[in-house]
């Protein structure tokens, strides 16, 4: 009797140690270059154009397959079509304050206010909440992306610089965006 529970205490501690050897293993390798490429794809979905050509280190790989981690980056979930859906639908509303300069894209990826001076109080709360709802649908796009991925939660920073970078590429000429040295340009 004994000796069966201290067998049942031993393959318990060792099961428990060989689970959590998987945990430790189970880091996932975040490449740049292949997560602008698939925000690349999905932003340019989203606002209706060609996807921005291939980061360099991704172009290089198809020729040198040993160079980067090939892992496709997962972008096709439920969570991330509809929230690709609903950044589209809204994209239209986006264009003319783009075009406009009311608006622009932040170094972290998200949508800034830039000029709203001449706008009435209704005005004004309408556009607040148009950059609102946009500023929240892309978070969450990040934690969609996170967790279809199996990223950690460190990762969104890196994520973000990424999506800020991807929207430069896909800005309009005229468009404004904030470059990583807080300095607003436009195209």
């Amino acid at each position: 009797m004994r000796r069966s529970c201290v067998r049942a205490l031993l393959g318990a501690a060792l099961a428990t140690a060989l689970g959590s050897c998987t945990n430790v293993n189970r880091t996932i390798y975040f490449d740049e270059s292949r997560m602008e490429e698939a925000l690349g794809r999905l932003l340019a979905e989203v606002r209706g154009v060609p996807a921005p050509p291939l980061p360099q280190a991704v172009a290089e790989a198809a020729v040198d397959p040993g160079k980067v981690d090939l892992r496709a980056v997962q972008m096709e979930t439920p969570a991330i079509f509809e929230l690709r859906e609903r950044m589209r639908d809204r994209f239209v509303l986006l264009v003319p304050l783009y075009d406009e300069a009311r608006i622009g894209d932040g170094r972290k990826g998200e949508v800034e206010l830039l000029r709203s001076e001449d706008l009435d109080a209704n005005q004004l709360a309408g556009l607040e909440d148009l950059v609102g709802k946009e500023n929240e649908d892309r978070v969450a796009l990040i934690r969609a992306i996170i967790g279809a991925n199996a990223y950690s939660e460190g990762q969104s920073g890196r994520i973000r610089t990424c999506m800020a970078r991807t929207l430069r590429a896909l800005a309009r000429p005229g468009w404004r965006f904030q470059t990583p040295d807080e300095r607003w340009r436009w195209e």
